[in-house]
């Protein structure tokens, strides 16, 4: 499996907007939102300027040149050393361990190039397999973050950068 991080970029557009169509439940709320072309640029636009602001790096996940998910790091507004890790690997390409080297990928990056101190996920607990891919990239359970009645509760998760230096 050769897997590659790029920065999304206009190029990717086409690729995007067919993953998203195709899928039945898209996991982040953006997501769900990309249902045409101006929403896909617009979508792409702003991860550009939010990278170029430094708040936030967002990456195509990419088999052999092919877009099969996206992945990124967005700094906590309130402690900027700190970002929030989160991933989505299209459904025909889940269960191949495509997750679990982009967030592989993406702590490297964050740790080294971001500098960053700790980088948290939050994940619903019915979500088995993403549970199951931040336990094996390192992230370690810290509890269960309060939600807005009616919504299920999340599982925050966190990796210190000494604990990934040291695995």
């Amino acid at each position: 499996m050769s897997l590659l991080l790029v920065h999304v970029n206009g190029r990717h557009a086409r690729e995007l907007r067919s993953l998203v169509a195709d899928e039945p439940t898209p996991p982040w709320p953006s997501l769900s939102a990309l249902a045409g072309r101006d929403a896909v640029l617009g979508f792409l636009e702003r991860a550009q300027r939010l990278r170029a602001h430094g708040l936030q790096e967002t990456f195509a996940v990419c088999e052999d040149d092919r877009l099969i998910g996206l992945g990124g790091l967005a700094r906590d507004d309130r402690a900027p050393h700190r970002a929030e890790l989160g991933y989505w690997i299209a459904a025909p390409y889940r269960g191949r361990g495509h997750a679990t080297a982009a967030a592989r990928g993406l702590l490297a990056h964050g740790f080294e190039r971001m500098r960053l101190a700790l980088v948290f996920a939050r994940v619903a607990s019915a979500n088995r397999a993403s549970v199951g891919i931040l336990e094996e990239v390192g992230l370690r359970f810290v509890g269960v973050e309060p939600v807005a009645e009616g919504n299920e509760p999340l599982r925050r998760h966190e990796l210190r950068r000494e604990e990934w230096t040291r695995a």
